[in-house]
């Protein structure tokens, strides 16, 4: 029989070789040659160290540190997300992303996706590069710059509030804050127009400006 010295085997033609080989029993001579064959061989031993080396440099968990700088294939986010459809979050694991998230857009550092006109605009007033999500928070921005009552402003203030809206808890993160001349302070808040939800977010803003001694306006 021919032999396929040097040459590498097509995952189809292991598979096929494999299944030709179903149900064939050996005979002892042939078992005795294949033993014959190995002998002196080395046998890769793992020590356990390198087992846990392999575990997570193998492993694809969020936080890992063998993915720290990798992203994930469509593929791979697609298997992810089916696995994780029909998962019931527990009100602390959805409280405790509410308050991560919240934190980042309080400091500039996280922007939601808007369908408004958006972008970056550099203040004359403070020299900093601030995020607006509308056409309204950018008209306001160049009002501020232009008041001389101001003395100074940002949206990256680091400041969130929990309000309730129909039975569940959220967290309210305002447009601006607001540094004057006279050395008052006041949230700004920019509204094209007011919803329901908006009103317990003021509510909740507003009783945070008074224990602060702080002004809240909506603009």
């Amino acid at each position: 029989m021919a032999r396929h010295k040097g040459s590498k085997l097509s995952e189809n033609h292991r598979k096929n070789l494999s299944k030709a080989h179903t149900g064939i029993k050996l005979s002892e001579n042939h078992k005795k040659s294949i033993s014959k064959g190995n002998l002196g061989k080395t046998k890769l031993i793992r020590t356990e160290n390198h087992r846990k080396n392999l575990s997570v440099a193998n492993t694809g968990k969020v936080g890992n540190k063998a993915m720290l700088g990798k992203h994930h294939t469509k593929e791979a986010k697609s298997k992810i997300k089916a696995n994780n459809i029909g998962k019931i979050r527990t009100e602390e694991t959805v409280d405790r992303i509410s308050k991560a998230k919240s934190k980042l857009i309080s400091e500039g550092k996280f922007h939601p996706l808007s369908n408004f006109e958006h972008g970056y605009y550099l203040s004359s007033k403070t020299d900093e590069l601030e995020y607006y999500a509308s056409s309204y928070e950018l008209n306001y921005m160049l009002k501020l710059d232009s008041k001389t009552d101001v003395k100074t402003w940002t949206k990256k203030h680091s400041i969130f509030v929990k309000y309730e809206f129909e039975g569940r808890i959220h967290r309210y993160v305002p447009d601006f804050k607001v540094e004057y001349i006279d050395g008052s302070i006041s949230i700004e808040e920019v509204k094209g127009w007011l919803e329901d939800v908006d009103l317990c977010k003021f509510l909740a803003i507003e009783k945070y400006c008074k224990e602060k001694g702080w002004r809240f306006q909506v603009r």
